[in-house]
């Protein structure tokens, strides 16, 4: 998903990159309004939406790298469905157990 290219466009807007992938990526409106909606919500990319990209923070882009990645819903070998892998991803680890000794 990340390599050492964004897919967001330098000198546009993270709006404006977005809907150019979904030109790129010919996905319908509908769909595309839905993910994006649905993207802006769990990454909280709404107060940086008409920003520069070149001058968001580097979470900023990274957050916008990895709704870009998704919003045209690709296949993906561990997860049938965009809704699943993206629900699942915000959740808190629980620590560790930690192990118990017995002496004998």
């Amino acid at each position: 998903m990340f390599g050492q290219r964004s897919q967001l466009y330098w000198d546009l807007p993270l709006r404006e990159s977005f809907e150019l992938l979904r030109a790129i990526y010919r996905v319908p409106r509908a769909q595309y309004r839905e993910n994006l909606d649905h993207f802006v919500e769990i990454l909280d990319l709404d107060r940086f939406m008409s920003t520069p990209v070149r001058q968001l923070s580097l979470g900023e882009r990274m957050r916008g790298d990895f709704a870009a990645a998704l919003l045209h819903n690709p296949r993906s070998s561990t997860s049938t469905s965009r809704r699943s892998a993206s629900t699942s991803w915000p959740r808190k680890r629980s620590a560790p157990s930690s192990p118990t000794s017995t002496s004998g």
